[in-house]
């Protein structure tokens, strides 16, 4: 199954801008006895592995523990020499990026209707939220990965490209509520700002983005309902099966009547 908290935060990266920072000399008393070490700088980046070296030495990446939206590290074993640590640095926190990806997941399921929900659960549903550890995608209420025509949604690229295309429109919806705050600003004397164009260039992705989404959701559609359902080129018929074929006498009946010939020759 997909999972917004692992799969989603790997993905994510494509959309946001992350910035590698290598051998930060992490804050702390070395002491022989202090366990606890804060990056420079945070939110980190939980999706891509911290590298944290003893002096010249690298620790094992068993042997401490991150708290990526507090930059804390914390290890087991207090050291002899100054931490350095490389990691990427990220300009959302863990939460801040699940809140998008659920509002992005939210967004999917208004383009193509399919019930969809996110369970915190493995095995059994329970309604996930940005604070949970696990968000997988689930059929309805079974917690199975959805399977659209013959692929599943955790290995379709065309299913997940319809998520990522949300993600992204999601990501400038959050850019565009900011075009109200495009302004020109003028100084008596000196340099003038014009930031008059801000908004409509805001807008103006958005609606780039809104088409790509648009295409998306028909190549995913396309995909899951086999039958062409999304098109209303499938009816099914309102007659079963077994009236077609054993009351439908009377049309046969009328297709082979000779009453007019006969009729016409008396």
């Amino acid at each position: 199954m997909y999972d917004l908290a692992v799969d989603g935060l790997r993905d994510i990266k494509r959309f946001i801008t992350l910035r590698r920072v290598a051998r930060d000399p992490l804050s702390g008393t070395v002491d022989g006895s202090n366990v606890y070490f804060r990056t420079s700088y945070y939110p980190l980046f939980s999706s891509t592995t911290m590298t944290l070296w003893e002096g010249s030495t690298p620790v094992s990446s068993g042997s401490f523990s991150v708290d990526y939206e507090a930059g804390m590290v914390t290890v087991d074993v207090a050291p002899s020499a100054q931490l350095h640590a490389t990691y990427d640095l990220s300009t959302y926190s863990d939460t801040e990026l699940k809140r998008i990806l659920i509002s992005a997941f939210d967004e999917m399921e208004m383009q193509l209707t399919r019930n969809y929900r996110l369970s915190s659960g493995s095995a059994t549903y329970a309604e996930a939220t940005e604070d949970s550890t696990n968000i997988y995608v689930i059929d309805g209420s079974t917690v199975v990965d959805p399977v659209s025509g013959s692929r599943a949604f955790s290995t379709s690229r065309i299913q997940r490209g319809l998520f990522w295309a949300c993600i992204e429109y999601v990501m400038s919806l959050r850019k565009a509520d900011m075009a109200a705050d495009g302004f020109m600003w003028r100084e008596d004397r000196g340099i003038t700002v014009d930031k008059s164009r801000t908004g409509p260039n805001r807008l103006a992705h958005l609606k780039f983005v809104e088409g790509r989404l648009n295409f998306y959701r028909m190549m995913a559609a396309d995909e899951h309902y086999t039958l062409g359902q999304h098109y209303g080129e499938y009816q099914s018929s309102p007659a079963t099966k077994g009236y077609l074929y054993d009351f439908e006498w009377q049309t046969d009946s009328k297709d082979e009547d000779y009453r007019g010939t006969l009729a016409g020759n008396v």
